[in-house]
């Protein structure tokens, strides 16, 4: 019984991302605008540099990544906004769980993130739990006691120090617009 629930709670998650993967990718559905004919009436040529002819009909499709802009006559970058995704990764505490990814769509990104924070928590009080139950068998000298707080204290330093150079990573790559969204796109 106990096996049949890890399954059915790998496969929710695994569809949850599934969905999430396929919410994201239809977000950017491309837009249709009109050919213009100026030279030859069978020849079309599209108003932007963003889009192609669809389909030998008289419209043409802007690319992924693109929108049209009707009012201006001009194409446009369709990514998602940097400005939002860099004040919720330069804001410390949200920072450090990489939020700032997770508001552009990159979930892989955020992911890592959350496993770099809670994975090491983890590790550490399970770690910290198995000595204090050799601590209490009292199986355990005052040397190794110094020894484990001096272990202790090197590790969450090196969390430390580790937390801060993601957070401050996130904030250069995003700030940049060296990452791309979750649909592929540039920040805008």
């Amino acid at each position: 019984m106990n096996k049949i629930l890890k399954i059915l709670s790998i496969l929710s998650v695994i569809t949850a991302f599934n969905s999430v993967e396929v919410l994201s990718s239809t977000a950017n559905s491309n837009q249709m605008v009109d050919c213009t004919y100026p030279k030859y009436p069978t020849k079309c040529v599209c108003p932007g540099k963003c889009m192609s002819q669809y389909q030998n009909s008289s419209k043409c499709e802007v690319k992924k990544c693109y929108k049209w802009d009707e009012n201006l006559g001009n194409c446009e970058d369709a990514g998602k906004e940097f400005t939002p995704a860099i004040i919720l990764q330069a804001i410390p505490f949200t920072g450090a769980f990489g939020s700032g990814f997770g508001n552009i769509g990159r979930w892989d990104i955020f992911g890592y993130y959350m496993i770099g924070i809670f994975g090491s928590i983890g590790f550490a009080c399970v770690f910290n739990c198995c000595y204090m139950c050799k601590t209490v068998a009292n199986s355990t000298t005052d040397d190794e006691q110094s020894c484990m707080m001096g272990i202790n204290s090197c590790y969450f330093c090196l969390y430390g120090v580790a937390a801060m150079a993601g957070w401050i990573w996130g904030i250069a790559v995003i700030a940049n617009k060296e990452v791309l969204d979750g649909n592929g796109c540039k920040l805008v």
